[in-house]
């Protein structure tokens, strides 16, 4: 009951707060809980190999960022996206609605693009007689999306994968080697959409899952 609210474990270096964090996490996996991992220190890569129920999220995961799950329409997955792209990378209002319209348009041509589809469409909203603002608002959009395929490839050119309704059958495991903004927008986009998912599941005083960062504090601001 008490771990259906928030928890933050404090001590200073050294004083034992990975351990017992793990100790309490072999606890939940063997009673049934799913758990949203995010490890930024590499010490918690021992529970993907335990437990085989585990889904690794690294730069090789098939997983498409835009398809739309079941429990949103697209305008409110086209909200949610927009929301944790901006947020995650200090977007602006003009970066927010070039984004908004790429999606629009992305999904008008495909139900299931990939972002590198969406990049696509964003080169081609550019024009010569834009305004200034509209043009580094275009620039600003492809500028972060070429980090997410920097860092992240497969995500990048995934069209099919993995889809969202999926992944929450599974505990998750999220390796992070910088805690950069293109690590910031999926751990965002993914926590936004495990809060989503429960509400439609109707999962809302019970705890069945469970999102663990290791010094994650920059990622809850």
């Amino acid at each position: 009951e008490q771990l259906s609210r928030h928890a933050l474990i404090v001590s200073s270096s050294g004083g034992g707060k990975t351990t017992f964090s793990h100790l309490l996490m072999h606890q939940l996996l063997q009673v049934g809980k799913r758990l949203l991992i995010v490890d930024p220190k590499d010490d918690s890569n021992i529970f993907p190999a335990f437990y085989p129920d585990f889904l690794i999220l690294d730069e090789d995961a098939p997983l498409n960022l835009l398809q739309v799950p079941s429990y949103l329409t697209l305008p409110e997955f086209i909200a949610i996206f927009t929301t944790c792209f901006a947020r995650a990378y200090y977007g602006g209002e003009h970066l927010k609605q070039i984004l908004n319209e790429g999606l629009r348009r992305v999904f008008s041509a495909t139900s299931t693009p990939s972002l590198k589809d969406l990049s696509k469409a964003v080169q081609l909203m550019y024009s010569i007689k834009d305004t200034y603002a509209r043009r580094d608002a275009i620039q600003g959009v492809l500028q972060r999306l070429a980090r997410i395929e920097q860092q992240y490839p497969a995500m990048f050119q995934c069209r099919q994968g993995i889809s969202y309704d999926e992944l929450f059958l599974h505990s998750l495991y999220l390796p992070v080697k910088t805690m950069a903004e293109t690590q910031e927008f999926i751990i965002s986009l993914l926590v936004h959409h495990l809060y989503y998912h429960n509400r439609a599941k109707n999962i809302r005083d019970k705890l069945k899952f469970i999102v663990y960062l290791d010094e994650g504090l920059l990622s809850w601001n």
